[in-house]
């Protein structure tokens, strides 16, 4: 029963990315800048990937493409002849905006995420303690 959980983990993480992509914007309203961009996406159908855009939510102006990989990445659009389209999961995500939903598709795709969560939930950590409290619990 250990082996098959070991195999189990070990494609768990073979099939998530180490690292999320960088969101331009504050932290503090990256869930609102993630909204508007969901928005305008929902909005027009499709998005130029090399359309500049600014946003209420967030100072200076980007292209779509920097906002593309964080985007495609947790799986709510998906690149079709250079525009931005929603999938399924981001359609969902317009009709039903929800925090727990993106974190969701976070954990499910990137290594250390909802554990980082869990480490948080009841306090605020610096990331050094984090890192101390996770190679504890995954080297021993």
């Amino acid at each position: 029963m250990l082996i098959q959980d070991i195999k189990g983990q070990r494609i768990e993480w073979k099939r998530k990315g180490w690292s999320i992509p960088e969101f331009r914007g504050s932290k503090q309203y990256w869930y609102a800048i993630l909204q508007e961009l969901m928005g305008k996406i929902n909005k027009n159908g499709a998005v130029d990937i090399n359309a500049s855009l600014e946003l209420e939510s967030t100072e200076g102006t980007y292209s779509w493409r920097t906002y593309a990989p964080f985007l495609k990445g947790i799986g709510l659009v998906e690149s079709k002849s250079g525009m931005l389209v929603l999938t399924k999961q981001g359609q969902h995500f317009c009709e039903t905006p929800n925090k727990r939903f993106i974190a969701n598709l976070i954990h499910d795709r990137y290594r250390i995420f909802g554990e980082v969560l869990y480490l948080i939930r009841k306090e605020p950590n610096t990331i050094e303690k984090i890192d101390e409290i996770l190679c504890k619990r995954i080297y021993t």
